[in-house]
């Protein structure tokens, strides 16, 4: 099993956008990070995110790449406050390999 761990690329500032979507330069930076994935042959059933504008729009620019099967799932425990030890039991279960 693999865990692929992305943090959101740039976003807006809070000030600017409340929603905090990506600003152009983090569209283009996680687009060029997708097309390198890609090219090496990297393939997960699905891509999870936090549900947050910018953990979204992160993970609709990897899909729309990487093609996951199982397409995207907005999960708990991926939020900037959660904490990340929940994280070791729900790796240790899976099978699958999880961005």
């Amino acid at each position: 099993m693999r865990f692929y761990l992305v943090q959101h690329a740039e976003a807006k500032p809070e000030t600017e956008d409340p929603e905090r979507h990506l600003t152009e330069r983090g569209r283009e930076e996680i687009q060029k990070i997708a097309a390198f994935l890609t090219a090496r042959g990297l393939s997960v059933p699905r891509i999870l995110h936090s549900g947050r504008t910018r953990a979204r729009e992160t993970a609709e620019i990897l899909a729309q790449a990487l093609r996951p099967p199982q397409g995207l799932a907005e999960t708990d425990g991926l939020g900037p406050m959660d904490e990340p030890g929940q994280w070791v039991q729900r790796l240790r279960e899976s099978q699958e390999e999880l961005m």
